[in-house]
C-alpha cells in the first residue's frame, strides 16, 4: 500500500519514472492488490494518450483485473475502460462495456451519450439515435447530444439551416 500510494504521489507531481517504479515495487510486494493495477491502469492511460507503444494495452489489461479481483461492478472504473476501448478503435467491445454499466445503472447519461459514439463508429446509427435519444431524456441540455441527433436524422439534417451555437462553444471550449 505505501508503495501503491507513493506511485500516485509521484504520478501527481508529474515524476513518471519515479511513478512507475514504485507502482512495480508494490506489484512485486503483493501481486495479487486489484488496486494497484487500477492505479497501473491510470498511469498507462496518460500514456496511451501521448501514443506511447503498447500503453493502452496495458491500461486495458490493469482495469480488466482490478474489475475481475476487485469490483466487478464499479461504474466509474468500466466507463473508463469504454472509453479507452473507444479511442482504440475498440468500438464494438466499448458498447458491451457500456451495456454493462447501463444494467448497473441506466441513469448514467454520460455512458449513454458515449454508448452512442460507439455507436457510430461500427455504423450502428440507429443504436446510436436511441442512446442520443436516453441521453436527452436524463440530461436535456447537453447541446452535443441534441447536435449529433439531427445529424444522425435524414429529415432533421435537411431542414437544419445553422447550427446551435451551445453545440459551437461547448466544442471551442473542450479543444
Amino acid at each position: 500500500a505505501v508503495f501503491r500510494n507513493l506511485g500516485s504521489a509521484y504520478q501527481a507531481i508529474g515524476q513518471a519514472q519515479m511513478a512507475f517504479a514504485s507502482f512495480q515495487q508494490a506489484v512485486q510486494l503483493a501481486p495479487d492488490d486489484g488496486l494497484v493495477y487500477l492505479k497501473l491502469a491510470y498511469f498507462y492511460e496518460d500514456f496511451a494518450k501521448m501514443d506511447w507503444d503498447d500503453a493502452a494495452d496495458h491500461a486495458e489489461r490493469c482495469y480488466r483485473y482490478y474489475l475481475d479481483s476487485v469490483d466487478p461492478e464499479d461504474t466509474s472504473v468500466l466507463t473508463r475502460l469504454g472509453n479507452l476501448l473507444v479511442r482504440e478503435h475498440k468500438s464494438e467491445e466499448a458498447v458491451a462495456v457500456y451495456e454493462r454499466v447501463l444494467a448497473l445503472d441506466s441513469s448514467l447519461y454520460n455512458v449513454w451519450f458515449n454508448k452512442a459514439h460507439a455507436h457510430i463508429k461500427v455504423g450502428a446509427n440507429g443504436a446510436a439515435i436511441a442512446s442520443l435519444r436516453k441521453t436527452l431524456e436524463l440530461q436535456p441540455n447537453i447541446a452535443a447530444a441534441t447536435h449529433m441527433l439531427r445529424a444522425l436524422s435524414e429529415e432533421e439534417a435537411d431542414e437544419a439551416t445553422s447550427v446551435d451555437e451551445a453545440y459551437i462553444r461547448d466544442l471551442f471550449n473542450d479543444y
